[in-house]
């Protein structure tokens, strides 16, 4: 099974509210999804309210921006928190132990086959 640290990321953003959110947004639709091999990171913190409006800003924002420009909008991405205990890579790291923080990584769904991927949404 992939697990979001499998898949390789471009640029990982670490948001603290919307407007950090909506300059993410800008620079993840500026760049662009089709064709690339590597997805992008949202780190963000995990109390449940601040996350709901960064999540629904990113992948609104994501949608809005590509369709605005006329690029495929073929997204996938998926949620996850990063359990200290129990993940590789970010979940041991000091970020993840001292942000409290849950992730969403977007990427091009045509690169990467939906078997095998948890929770996988499309935009």
């Amino acid at each position: 099974m992939v697990h979001p640290k499998d898949v390789p990321v471009s640029k990982t953003f670490t948001l603290k509210d919307v407007t950090d959110a909506n300059e993410a947004v800008e620079d993840m639709v500026s760049v662009g999804f089709a064709g690339r091999k590597e997805g992008f990171k949202v780190l963000m913190p995990r109390e449940k309210r601040i996350a709901k409006r960064i999540g629904y800003t990113v992948t609104t924002g994501v949608s809005y921006g590509l369709r605005k420009r006329g690029h495929p909008r073929d997204v996938k991405y998926w949620t996850y928190i990063p359990l200290c205990h129990s993940t590789g890579g970010l979940g041991r790291s000091r970020q993840a132990r001292s942000l409290s923080i849950c992730g969403v990584v977007l990427f091009d769904g045509p690169v990467f086959p939906s078997k095998g991927l948890p929770r996988l949404y499309r935009l």
